[in-house]
């Protein structure tokens, strides 16, 4: 479904930003209004606030020497087909 392959593509990066030995992901779901929040969260080296709403971007990437920068762009196209809402 787009739902699972948006969740799994944020997911990747989440491992893909922890630069510690003891890696942590966090995922947690709730249900409100017939809405689901769903918040992933990592332990990895974050991303500055001034690049919060430039990250959804298409070709828009912090890390030049891997990826093309379509990531989160094409999670934020799925979500959007799905009648959601991604922020960071």
């Amino acid at each position: 479904s787009l739902l699972s392959r948006a969740v799994s593509n944020v997911i990747n990066n989440s491992i893909e930003s922890i630069d510690k030995e003891n890696g942590l992901i966090k995922i947690t779901a709730n249900a409100y209004n017939g809405f689901i929040t769903l918040t992933i969260s990592d332990n990895g080296c974050g991303i500055d606030d001034k690049y919060h709403t430039q990250v959804f971007d298409k070709y828009f990437s912090l890390n030049k020497k891997e990826g093309k920068g379509l990531g989160l762009s094409f999670v934020r196209q799925l979500i959007e087909r799905s009648d959601g809402y991604i922020s960071l």
